[in-house]
């Protein structure tokens, strides 16, 4: 049994798993700078 394709495999999951949290987190970090800016040149706190 050979296990190096599976510890390349999962090692390759791994990142691809926090790569992605990453991606999600700093998307959902974007949006909500961009909703402050967009709702803040609308007036709603001025």
């Amino acid at each position: 049994m050979e296990y190096a394709p599976f510890a390349i495999a999962l090692i390759l999951a791994f990142i691809a798993y926090k790569a992605i949290t990453g991606i999600v987190k700093f998307a959902a970090i974007g949006a909500l700078v961009i909703g402050a800016i967009y709702i803040y040149s609308q007036g709603y706190f001025a």
